[in-house]
């Protein structure tokens, strides 16, 4: 099923298993009624999100199982086809010395270099997902917009992530 934006709508299970596919995600808490989002390396085992944390925020939510939000996604290279899937969950302390914490000390490698001795878990309420179907249609557009730019821009200006222009090209003489 697509939603009104053409993005595939991804059911249940299908979110799980892409999730199972990757490792870098965010998660989302609220911090004195303002929102805040942190990026987390986990692991899907059991259903549950899985990641290790030093003191901070992220320990503070799961010590107070506070409801928070996260998202993974992917993009092809080519950027022909992505997915995204987000969800709802309590963030909780895994126990120490449990299955769980030890199955999870041997998939999750944290990127960050401080010390991450706690393990956090968060089981989904709510999962829900959309996908960019692959198109041809959408590559030659893609290189027609990259082609039109090119030719339209002034020598040594900048596009941003969405093409419009941003400015001079570092060590540009405009």
């Amino acid at each position: 099923m697509l939603d009104s934006a053409g993005f595939e709508v991804l059911g249940e299970d299908e979110c799980y298993e892409l999730l199972a596919k990757t490792t870098l995600g965010r998660v989302g808490v609220t911090v004195d009624a303002m929102p805040a989002i942190f990026p987390i390396c986990f692991a899907l085992i059991d259903r549950q999100l899985v990641f290790s944390t030093g003191h901070g925020t992220k320990l503070t939510m799961a010590l107070s199982a506070k409801v928070v939000a996260f998202e993974a996604d992917w993009v092809a290279d080519d950027r022909t086809t992505a997915w995204s899937v987000q969800g709802v969950g309590r963030s909780m302390l895994v126990e120490p010395g449990s299955d769980l914490e030890t199955a999870a000390k041997l998939v999750v490698q944290a990127l960050a270099p401080a010390p991450r001795p706690y393990m956090a878990k968060i089981r989904p309420t709510f999962i829900s997902g959309r996908r960019l179907p692959p198109s041809a249609s959408q590559v030659d557009m893609d290189r027609e917009m990259d082609q039109h730019a090119r030719s339209v821009l002034p020598f040594g200006q900048a596009i941003g992530l969405e093409g419009a222009p941003v400015g001079p090209a570092r060590g540009s003489a405009l």
